[in-house]
């Protein structure tokens, strides 16, 4: 036996009753003299946005009603990439957060790297982002290069994409290089022109295969290469969501919103603010209330491990971790629909899950309004039949992925050409 001086008793015998399913552990059992404590709370969520806010909720809920520190809170998630969903949900309701062990999900140079992309296509005039992206990935444009096409710039009093364009009239640059400048600024170019009918998402996952940045992330093949992929995929999927949720689906519109929410982020670190890391990170750390999202089978446990006993047992083991960092509270929470690879993925709850005692669980299902959404089936909402939109007037279905008003439908309007939305958010009447 061995005494715990910090978690309930009902936390830790969940901990123990999954861990145990580890058949290469040596076999102690924790103990305590905390007092029984609170049930752990199992979130049922209809996707990763959901998720966000029942978390934040709950964090507002708690510190409402017992007057809670924000430092009582860690939020814990498997892969670094599941922070974007979470800090968007802070953000939008005002809460400060850190992140341990690693960067804010917009401070990423990988997810910066193809921000500034798109920002450059918004306005050709940011030389700050076409500094940073011109040789990123590497096309063989060098610094010195560079600092001859601000020259010339300068002396034509033109910007820096237009001086690109006239490279051939640049003096002391090879041909070759010449041609890099050249087609680096038609590129630019071709999804400045093409921002005005693709809607955000398609245009920034065009871009990503037009750049090569994922090809050359695979290439490397390294943990911290798949890391950084997966972040950008987390961005294509985030802009996939705003693209669904918003009237406006423009790149513009997503910059202004991703501006607005980072714009958050100048606050003074010193106050009081939640903790979000990756579980990997957690150990030693303990809070009177933890969070661990995205139980579901293939992100926690991860899909590749699920193939071999010993990354099974590494994966119950964090999970564990996980749990035992909490003092008081535990919620767990998982997502039946979750944008993954740049589109939504189906999911079922983890089976850590399923190995906690049902005695010591509680189960907050899918909010009422999310039940009826995902199980109604709504009339006039087929493929090939039309609908009216308020702003964009009447279009035809193209395609429809997903249930009532979540729903996911891709119309064709007249006025401005396919748009993709999601039914709950769209305000959209059969036509």
């Amino acid at each position: 036996l061995e005494q715990n001086y910090r978690s309930t008793k009902r936390i830790l015998e969940a901990a123990s009753a999954v861990v145990k399913n580890n058949l290469g552990r040596k076999g102690k059992t924790l103990w305590t003299q905390k007092a029984k404590g609170d049930k752990l709370t199992i979130f049922e969520c209809a996707d990763e946005r959901d998720e966000a806010e029942r978390i934040v909720e709950t964090i507002l809920e708690e510190r409402g009603r017992n007057g809670r520190s924000l430092n009582d809170f860690v939020i814990l998630y498997r892969t670094n990439a599941q922070s974007r969903a979470l800090e968007d949900g802070l953000r939008r309701r005002g809460l400060p957060y850190t992140i341990v062990g690693g960067l804010r999900f917009y401070e990423r140079k990988e997810v910066k790297d193809i921000l500034a992309y798109l920002k450059l296509i918004c306005n050709p005039r940011d030389s700050v982002s076409l500094n940073r992206i011109i040789n990123v990935p590497r096309r063989g444009i060098g610094q010195i290069t560079v600092g001859k096409v601000e020259e010339f710039a300068t002396g034509a009093g033109i910007s820096l994409l237009q001086a690109l364009m006239q490279a051939e009239q640049i003096e002391g640059i090879s041909a070759a290089t010449k041609k890099r400048l050249k087609d680096f600024a038609e590129l630019i170019d071709s999804f400045a022109k093409a921002k005005e009918t693709t809607p955000a998402d398609r245009l920034a996952a065009e871009l990503v295969e037009r750049i090569g940045y994922l090809q050359e992330l695979r290439r490397e093949g390294t943990l911290e290469a798949q890391i950084r992929a997966d972040n950008i995929q987390e961005l294509l999927s985030g802009i996939t969501e705003f693209v669904e949720r918003s009237p406006d689906s423009s790149l513009d519109a997503f910059l202004a919103e991703v501006s607005l929410l980072t714009d958050i982020d100048r606050w003074d670190e010193s106050r009081d603010a939640v903790t979000l890391m990756t579980l990997h990170c957690a150990k030693g750390l303990e809070f009177p209330i933890v969070f661990i999202a995205g139980l579901e089978e293939g992100l926690f446990p991860l899909s590749r491990s699920v193939e071999s006993l010993d990354e099974l047992e590494e994966e119950r083991r964090l999970f564990y971790v996980g749990i035992t960092r909490a003092k008081e509270k535990v919620f767990l929470s998982f997502a039946y629909d979750r944008h993954r690879y740049n589109s939504a993925m189906y999911a079922v709850e983890s089976r850590f899950i399923k190995e906690i005692p049902s005695h010591l669980l509680q189960r907050v299902g899918l909010q009422q309004q999310w039940k009826t959404l995902m199980t109604e089936e709504l009339p006039g909402f087929q493929v090939g039949s039309w609908v009216i939109h308020p702003q964009w007037g009447r279009g035809k279905i193209l395609s429809k992925t997903g249930f009532g008003e979540n729903t996911k439908l891709a119309v064709y309007f007249d006025t401005v050409g396919e748009k993709r939305l999601l039914v709950r958010y769209a305000e959209l009447e059969p036509g």
